[in-house]
C-alpha cells in the first residue's frame, strides 16, 4: 500500500509524494522527518500518526481533502 499526497498550490505549484506505507510507519515510529516532506509548509503540518490510525482502521481511498482560503488544495490517499 501506499501514501498518496497532492499538494496544488494557487501560484502553480505541484507537490506529488508517494510512500510506502511501511516507510511512513517506521518514520512516524522513530519520529523521522521525512525528507519528501521538508520542502512544504503544508506536508510538515501533516499528523501522520493521525493518518495511520485511520489506515489501520481500515480506511483505505482518499483521507484527506483540503482546499484552503487562497486556493491551495490538498489531498491525502491510501492505495
Amino acid at each position: 500500500m501506499f501514501l498518496r499526497v497532492r499538494v496544488h498550490t494557487e501560484q502553480g505549484d505541484t507537490v506529488k509524494v508517494n510512500l510506502p506505507l511501511a516507510l511512513v510507519r517506521m518514520a512516524a515510529q522513530l519520529k523521522l522527518d521525512l525528507p519528501q516532506f521538508r520542502g512544504s509548509e503544508i506536508l510538515r503540518q501533516l499528523d501522520l500518526n493521525a493518518l495511520l490510525e485511520l489506515i489501520e482502521g481500515g480506511a483505505c481511498g482518499k483521507l484527506v481533502e483540503v482546499e484552503s482560503s487562497n486556493g491551495d488544495t490538498v489531498e491525502v490517499v491510501v492505495e
